[in-house]
């Protein structure tokens, strides 16, 4: 390795380090709630990639989490990362980000219409069934719909 790959390469391995030791004193913080995975730091790991400099690592970090985040909000996978300039996937990013917190807030009320419409449900079997505990008529509503009781506990 010439002297000019092994400063980028070394600048690589410290800045992993860096960000490796930032998501350790994370974890440590409540280290029973928290799990995250780490950064490799073998330089031969990198090279075999491609990976020589701290350039290279973000921009590949870059078009994964707009490839990964792409398929979460959009429902597929995009081609032509490679083509984009950092400045235009980090404006993919944003608008992704963006659609993921709409994607969040949708799923919220659609859980929140399904669980007061579950609710509605249970209130007119206890109606014709004024005997019956909830758990009975969660466990008839289950059967009915020939899925676990399980699945509704939380109610």
């Amino acid at each position: 390795m010439n002297n000019v790959m092994e400063t980028t390469m070394n600048d690589l391995i410290q800045h992993l380090e860096a960000i490796n030791a930032k998501t350790q004193a994370w974890i440590d913080e409540d280290p029973t709630q928290r799990w995250a995975g780490m950064c490799v730091t073998d330089p031969t790991w990198w090279e075999e990639r491609g990976i020589t400099t701290v350039a290279q690592y973000e921009r590949e970090e870059l078009e994964i989490a707009v490839y990964e985040m792409t398929k979460d909000a959009c429902g597929y996978r995009p081609s032509g990362l490679k083509e984009m300039t950092n400045e235009q996937l980090e404006a993919e990013l944003e608008y992704l980000s963006k659609r993921m917190d709409e994607k969040f807030e949708e799923e919220k009320v659609m859980h929140a219409k399904r669980e007061a419409a579950f609710l509605v449900r249970i209130a007119e079997m206890k109606e014709i069934m004024p005997a019956a505990s909830t758990q009975d008529i969660i466990r008839i509503i289950a059967d009915a719909e020939e899925c676990t009781y399980e699945n509704f506990i939380s109610f």
